[in-house]
């Protein structure tokens, strides 16, 4: 893996003394500290004939009952420390999808297979141990969900979903305006946003991961009428 042995354990230690930091104040609103149970995956993800994995991919693990977790690959299609926590620790199954740009695969456990590669929950209260037990996912790159056209290029129509870019203001330029359009969308602020493209992501939904993905591309221009993929640093 891409991290040393010594660096997962001070981020261990680091979410552990952040998760502490915040008990206090929890138990002085509820009167009860909350509960929270971490799963940390690790894994790689391999290429298919048409395309193979590249830095800035990303791996997504989409919980039963809400909720997506990402983290990026590098060129190997390695990644470490894909984090999930949870108020609960019942059985949700977590499913595996493969995302480039706002095009979408599902991750399959086999080379050739169409099922979607799932897991189960299995949470810890001790982040510690959550890091040194972390699951390990070995996954295939599988048929499209949305976009893309089945050489990994993310030139796809979403869909059918509306949106998929990250500028969403059209200025040409990926700002924190954009995020802050989709934000006013999320909070209930809509009147002015009808019929504009806000689901950056295009799976259906206006949410906290479509302004995750604007600040992921911050700085980039965009051509009008572009591809997504043809955006530019």
């Amino acid at each position: 893996m891409r991290l040393h042995l010594t660096e997962r354990l001070a981020r261990a230690i680091l979410a552990f003394v952040v998760f502490l930091g915040a008990a206090p104040a929890a138990l002085a609103q509820t009167g009860g500290a909350p509960v929270t149970f971490f799963m940390i995956i690790n894994g790689r993800v391999t290429g298919n004939a048409s395309f193979s994995p590249r830095v800035g991919d990303r791996v997504a693990a989409v919980i039963e009952g809400g909720g997506t977790v990402e983290d990026q690959v590098d060129a190997t299609g390695e990644w470490e420390g894909l984090t999930i926590t949870r108020s609960t620790n019942d059985q949700a199954v977590i499913k595996f999808e493969y995302r480039r740009g706002s095009s979408r695969w599902l991750l399959v456990p086999a080379a050739g297979a169409t099922d979607q590669a799932t897991t189960t929950f299995a949470g810890n209260t001790n982040p510690l141990s959550a890091a040194f037990n972390a699951q390990n996912q070995s996954l295939h790159i599988g048929p499209a969900i949305t976009g893309g056209n089945g050489n990994g290029d993310g030139d796809g129509d979403g869909g059918g979903s509306q949106g998929g870019s990250p500028d969403v203001d059209g200025d040409g330029v990926v700002t924190m305006e954009d995020a802050r359009l989709v934000m006013r969308w999320i909070i209930g602020f809509r009147r002015d946003l009808e019929g504009q493209a806000l689901d950056v992501t295009a799976d259906g939904r206006v949410n906290t991961q479509d302004v995750t993905e604007i600040l992921r591309r911050m700085g980039e221009t965009v051509e009008p009428g572009a591809d997504d993929d043809e955006t530019e640093q």
